[in-house]
């Protein structure tokens, strides 16, 4: 590795004139040269015939390029044909022959399973945090019963006790509450007002 810095080389640098004469007979097909420019490839031109017969190729070239643009060619006769027959082995290979799309087994578009693992992640997380999955907090709450001595005796808590779910952290504000009900086997429209919440 050279660790000397390299000079820049100028724009105006080249490695030969050759070089610099074949650039610049190139550059006037498309756009006129500066002024200095044009009068240093014309000297140029004039005196090397390598240089000269290069830069007459690249304008008989440039005339030949330019007598193309009025040809318009003819296309061939069975290009019609040809291109129908392509159509149908495409899609003959695409579709069945009742017309129906072929799978090639089942696969989805991974758009499509990115968006039902998204929707299945929303809703899981979802049901977790608002404790659906928990089902009603299990919590005994035993009734206290006092003897006629004074000590507190618990007794063995029922049920209904055992399925007494814990008081709801929200603060409620009073109105009309409404929900389903499907007790009996028959749905019911229930509506309450509720003044209060303990």
């Amino acid at each position: 590795m050279n660790r000397r810095p390299r000079v820049a080389r100028r724009p105006d640098h080249w490695s030969t004139p050759h070089a610099r004469a074949r650039v610049r007979a190139a550059e006037r097909l498309t756009r006129p040269l500066r002024a200095e420019e044009a009068a240093w490839l014309t000297a140029h031109l004039d005196g090397c015939e390598a240089c000269s017969s290069i830069a007459a190729a690249y304008e008989r070239d440039r005339l030949a390029l330019q007598a193309l643009r009025d040809v318009h060619p003819e296309p061939p006769r069975d290009l019609w044909a040809r291109t129908a027959a392509a159509i149908e082995r495409e899609s003959a290979a695409r579709f069945g022959s009742d017309g129906s799309p072929r799978r090639s087994g089942w696969r989805l578009p991974i758009g499509v399973l990115s968006a039902f693992a998204v929707i299945a992640a929303v809703v899981g997380l979802s049901a977790v945090s608002s404790g659906l999955l928990g089902g009603p907090s299990r919590v005994a709450l035993a009734p206290v019963a006092s003897d006629a001595g004074g000590s507190a005796q618990s007794a063995a808590p029922t049920t209904a006790e055992a399925m007494t779910p814990d008081a709801t952290p929200l603060t409620v504000r009073p109105g009309d509450v409404e929900w389903l009900d499907t007790s009996g086997g028959q749905l019911a429209y229930n509506n309450a007002s509720i003044s209060e919440v303990c």
